[in-house]
């Protein structure tokens, strides 16, 4: 029974990564295509809905810090192995596959029922479809399985660094890519593995040096604070300047690698980790979906919906209103459809889910020995030519 207790996930957690998931798609609604704002109104009348809407819709980088940020927080405590990693990898590539047939799928039933189909772009999105890892369909699970090869390989590199080391490399990075966001400063970093390189570094060195204040409520409600006031008073001030736009994207609070966004994202883990613990298996069923809901809104087919919803709205609080409730109903419904994928792949395609992992373990291993094998062939073959080289040569001398 105390086993049971400590296998099932503290529901504090799930909640929070639900939320993540609700600020990412508020991120993903379609606010450039609606029509919020009436030029004709007074400049204080278009700048209320300018910031409303600023605010809405720049919580991303929150939403991807913190929903990272939940598996790195947990990750870099547990033993890592890369067999066991493997085995996510492929749990994730089976969501994929799923979500990547479907919306692809329907994007082109779509598209021909338009009129706007031909076997060009059927053949490009089948092939995204079939390969959606490769094709990089979605940058996030394409990046999380990457960083899930080299985990255990970068916790253990930084293992050896001592606090005053792994503090070093904190520093320098922050200095570097926490301050500029990307509107104006893009850097570089992108959406890629090394976002969350850069983000599993300076999570791991609170894990790991700062424990007593990774259990203080008080150091979260400073940080919570600090990251705030920091992004909403910036983008408050800027959006001042435009205030016939308010789609002003990529300030601090959606650049998941700026000071705000990583502030906000920790304070939030310490809050639920130092809660109470609950557990709810309704809780915990719906929030082992949430990443269908992004899988869903950021591919063709679900920007094509979010799109006709924005367009549809009329200027003013009603339009916002109108678009949020769309959201919410997208959000619920997706979340339904991955519970009930789930319920089915329960009884299929997961059944002998170890057996799967054993078999492409061993796959791999087989073919690492077939490789090195012949490898080591091809470098004794080429380096017995080049001794007979030098043979030659120092007989001519």
């Amino acid at each position: 029974m105390e086993a049971k207790r400590k296998s099932e996930r503290n529901s504090n957690i799930e909640v929070l990564r639900l939320v993540a998931m609700g600020l990412i798609v508020l991120n993903h609604l379609q606010w450039g295509e609606m029509h919020y704002i009436d030029t004709n109104w007074s400049y204080i009348h278009r700048m209320g809905i300018s910031q409303i809407v600023t605010f809405l819709s720049n919580w991303g980088g929150v939403g991807d810090c913190l929903f990272f940020g939940i598996s790195a927080w947990f990750l870099c405590t547990e033993r890592q192995s890369i067999r066991k990693n493997i085995g996510r990898c492929w749990q994730l590539e089976k969501q994929l596959w799923f979500w990547s047939i479907l919306t692809c799928g329907s994007f082109i039933v779509v598209r021909y029922v338009q009129g706007q189909a031909d076997v060009e772009l059927a053949a490009y999105w089948s092939a995204r479809a079939l390969l959606p890892f490769s094709t990089n369909l979605w940058w996030y699970p394409t990046s999380y399985m990457l960083f899930l090869l080299i985990a255990p390989l970068l916790t253990q590199g930084l293992g050896y660094l001592s606090k005053r080391q792994h503090g070093a490399i904190c520093m320098a990075l922050i200095a570097m890519y926490a301050f500029l966001p990307s509107r104006f400063f893009p850097m570089d970093m992108k959406y890629s593995i090394v976002l969350f390189i850069y983000l599993y570094i300076i999570i791991s060195f609170f894990r790991w040096h700062l424990p007593e204040l990774c259990k203080s409520r008080k150091f979260a409600r400073d940080l919570l604070a600090v990251g705030l006031i920091f992004g909403i008073s910036t983008q408050f001030v800027v959006q001042c300047f435009f205030p016939n736009n308010g789609y002003l994207h990529y300030f601090w609070l959606n650049t998941p690698r700026c000071l705000p966004s990583i502030c906000i994202s920790i304070a939030l883990l310490i809050f639920v980790t130092t809660a109470h613990s609950r557990v709810s298996k309704a809780v915990n069923w719906l929030a082992a979906s949430t990443l269908s809901v992004y899988l869903v809104v950021t591919t063709p087919v679900g920007e094509m919906v979010l799109r006709t919803f924005a367009k549809a709205v009329h200027p003013g609080v009603g339009g916002i209103v109108f678009n949020l409730l769309m959201a919410v109903i997208v959000y619920l419904g997706v979340l339904m459809m991955d519970v009930l994928r789930h319920a089915v792949f329960s009884k299929t395609v997961d059944l002998n889910e170890l057996d799967q992992l054993e078999w492409i373990w061993g796959y791999l291993l087989r073919a690492h020995d077939i490789i090195a094998s012949r490898f080591r062939v091809y470098v004794g073959h080429v380096l017995c030519l080049s001794e007979s080289s030098d043979r030659s040569s120092d007989s001519k001398e």
